[in-house]
């Protein structure tokens, strides 16, 4: 009789415990309900996969479905992006495009590049780009752009196919050109580039407003916003193209995220035609902006000018094969951060003597940015650091600063007054130590080629 309740008592916890470990087993196969944060994922490496680094010119963060933008400009985008990585809080290292993308393609903080100052600049020189590190690992290297701005910093003596488009085409057949002349064997690297949402707005119809036909006219010959030159060579916003009544400043808003939309799409279609030919099984993609663009946030539009969260926040996605949904809240530095993060990814050893760090361990640090431009008949020099919540913007010219809680102010319109003295000075500190490791600039008239000038005049930087 003992000894078979001994023998029952042992069956029961035998089978307890097969019973608690197969509700473990459960418990730890079951998804996970909170959206997971970058640091929880194990890095994803891909030695030798292709890379498609997107880049969007003039589009500001939140006008993205997925950034909470109560429009829905980028299903297409939000969706092909579901799992990889999003970024919530990326900065743009400048607000306008040279030095943006000088440091996009070097992992170098514009005052360590030194393609600073606009309108007339020098080409990128002395630094290696993205191009050339991959170029020289076997990789066929392409860009397909919108040129302007861009050309100045784009290393051509390690780009074997170049093209100037625009977004809103078939990417597909451009894309498929460009690879047609890669050797068998070889992987890619594709820098995609276009200006389809910088002004002139002109959207092949407006997608979230009744139209205005003369406001569309207007605003498809630049009549609004629109820099001109002064005397000496300097650019500022004529005032009479700045529309002061709401009801326009809303129309071109949405002719805008009207542009966004057309260049979701063109990139939806070419997602989809990566998809078919399987060839996202080896790609790494990442998708940003140089700047983006201000809608009387800050009282003006275009921009240039300042270093606001309307001009620096900017979208950043990085997808790879076999990557989870994750959506990342540490703020990292969008431009300098990508060169090493395709290093990391692609299991190179870790880039040494650039400022940028890898997308797939964000830790937290300072993020600075500037804006150096020939404006209203002085160098405009404005700069920023984030640290955390915190972001202080220092106008060298005013000699004038301000700190900003991004946490309960994100859009900048409420300047500390608390706490000030204890939080701007190292912040302050900090912003020194970075305007003091830049060279002297000044401007290179006559630096850049006929068909750059003629671009930028098109796009309404010069006359």
């Amino acid at each position: 009789m003992r000894d078979s309740r001994s023998r029952a008592r042992a069956l029961l916890l035998m089978f307890l415990a097969a019973v608690v470990i197969a509700g473990a087993v459960m418990l730890a196969s079951a998804p996970m309900r909170k959206t997971p944060s970058l640091s929880e994922s194990p890095r994803s490496m891909c030695p030798g996969c292709n890379v498609i680094l997107i880049s969007i010119d003039t589009l500001r963060a939140d006008h993205l479905s997925c950034y909470g933008y109560e429009r829905d400009t980028t299903p297409e985008i939000c969706s092909f992006f579901a799992d990889g990585i999003r970024f919530e809080n990326a900065y743009s290292q400048s607000s306008w495009t040279a030095p943006a993308h000088g440091s996009m393609f070097t992992g170098l903080l514009p005052a360590r590049h030194g393609v600073t100052y606009g309108p007339l600049i020098p080409t990128l020189t002395g630094h290696p780009t993205i191009f050339e590190l991959l170029h020289d690992q076997g990789y066929f290297t392409a860009a397909l752009h919108g040129g302007g701005y861009v050309n100045p910093v784009m290393p051509s003596s390690h780009i074997d196919f170049e093209r100037v488009i625009e977004l809103r085409q078939d990417l597909g057949r451009h894309l498929a050109d460009a690879l047609r002349r890669k050797p068998e064997g070889r992987p890619f690297f594709v820098f995609l580039h276009g200006y389809d949402v910088h002004t002139p707005y002109a959207p092949g119809k407006n997608y979230f407003s009744e139209p205005k036909p003369e406001v569309d006219r207007l605003s498809r010959e630049n009549r609004y916003c629109r820099y001109r030159d002064a005397q000496d060579r300097s650019r500022y916003l004529d005032p009479d193209s700045i529309p002061s009544d709401r009801a326009t400043q809303e129309y071109l808003e949405s002719l805008y995220d009207s542009e966004i939309l057309e260049v979701d799409r063109s990139l939806g279609s070419l997602f989809r035609d990566l998809r078919s030919r399987g060839v996202l099984d080896q790609t790494i993609v990442i998708l940003t902006s140089d700047h983006g663009e201000e809608f009387w946030d800050h009282g003006s539009c275009e921009h240039v000018k300042t270093v606001y969260n309307e001009l620096l926040h900017v979208p950043l996605f990085v997808r790879m094969p076999d990557a989870e949904g994750i959506v990342e809240p540490t703020p990292v530095a969008a431009n300098i951060d990508i060169l090493p993060t395709v290093a990391e990814a692609l299991g190179w050893p870790a880039l040494e003597s650039i400022d940028g760090a890898s997308l797939l361990e964000p830790e937290p640090r300072d993020i600075f940015s500037e804006a150096q431009f020939h404006y209203d008949s002085q160098h405009l020099q404005r700069y920023s650091v984030v640290r955390g919540n915190e972001k202080l913007i220092y106008d060298a010219n005013a000699d004038a600063r301000a700190l900003f809680d991004l946490g309960t102010d994100p859009g900048e319109q409420k300047p500390k007054t608390e706490g000030v003295d204890s939080a701007a000075p190292p912040l302050f500190d900090a912003l020194r130590q970075y305007i003091g490791q830049g060279v002297p600039v000044v401007q290179h008239e006559g630096a850049l080629d006929p068909q750059t000038l003629e671009q930028l005049k098109q796009l309404g930087y010069i006359e």
